[in-house]
């Protein structure tokens, strides 16, 4: 036999006899689907989250669907494009119960809870109009 053949063949054998370090086995994979990871509370709410208690609302003839947080307000427009309104801090011209939510562009005010909530409507710098309510 060759010299290089004879040589490759004892290598071979050397190593296995020596036990060399084998790889890993794989880790196992479960059978279903992963786990939902638990809310985190510390996350502010989607809008999806705030849909079940948005006002359908009607300024101006306009239909819109806005859903107000503690710290913001969403507004959903008719085609479903959406825009997010933060609070305002109350000045000396706020009225007091009134908490007015803006982007600049687009405002909302909104006093009392519930059904006897009174939400007014404004674009830009133009003067406030009251909203209708819609009955669900």
């Amino acid at each position: 036999m060759n010299r290089l053949t004879v040589l490759g063949l004892a290598t071979v054998f050397c190593a296995g006899a020596c036990g060399g370090e084998r790889a890993a086995p794989a880790p196992e994979q479960p059978d279903g689907p992963p786990a939902a990871a638990a809310p985190d509370p510390t996350m502010l709410p989607t809008p999806q989250q705030n849909a079940a208690g948005a006002f359908s609302v009607a300024c101006g003839g306009q239909p819109y669907s806005v859903a107000f947080t503690d710290f913001a307000a969403t507004l959903t427009y008719d085609d479903g494009a959406t825009a997010e309104l933060p609070q305002q801090p109350a000045t000396a011209d706020t009225e007091p119960g009134v908490t007015v939510y803006s982007n600049g562009q687009v405002s909302f005010a909104k006093s009392g809870e519930g059904a006897s909530s009174v939400i007014r409507f404004a674009r830009a710098r133009m003067p406030w109009k009251d909203c209708v309510i819609a009955q669900n």
